[in-house]
């Protein structure tokens, strides 16, 4: 695995995907973009086929929002569907990362709270979040993997 190269992390939900992608070094991550879902998946799919075709990323970093008791729920099983009709449309890697808990630290972390897109920003914090997290554990900064369960 390169350990150089853009990621690009996708926070999967009902109603948005909220996007965010690192640098080359992967180092630091930062929210990208929030794509409105349009309740079709080949067309859901196809708005983050466009993204990753322009950023051009090396991998993907996919939340995976398990239980809190690390079992796979109605959303995950949502999410690994939508993975596994994106994995055929791309020849890129991807992960699942352990999605619980980033949107509500994401919305802990916003000041605004009168601001009007607060839920589309909310998104791709959230994004930005799973995607920080799973760069500081892959360069060692972090020790804690909650997605040691294999879910693929």
């Amino acid at each position: 695995m390169a350990n150089f190269g853009k990621v690009l992390a996708i926070d999967y939900g009902k109603k948005r995907i909220g996007l965010a992608i690192s640098d080359s070094q992967r180092k630091v991550a930062v929210p990208h973009k929030i794509l409105n879902l349009t309740g079709i998946l080949e067309q859901d799919v196809n708005m983050v086929v466009e993204v990753i075709q322009e950023i051009k990323p090396t991998k993907l970093v996919v939340g995976l929002p398990v239980s809190t008791d690390g079992t796979l729920n109605e959303s995950a099983l949502g999410v690994k569907s939508f993975v596994e009709l994106l994995s055929k449309s791309l020849d890129v890697d991807y992960e699942y990362f352990d999605e619980r808990y980033s949107t509500k630290i994401a919305s802990a972390l916003k000041i605004d709270k009168k601001q009007k897109a607060k839920k589309n920003i909310l998104d791709s914090s959230a994004a930005a979040i799973i995607l920080q997290s799973w760069l500081d554990y892959n360069n060692g900064k972090s020790n804690k993997n909650l997605m040691d369960k294999d879910y693929v």
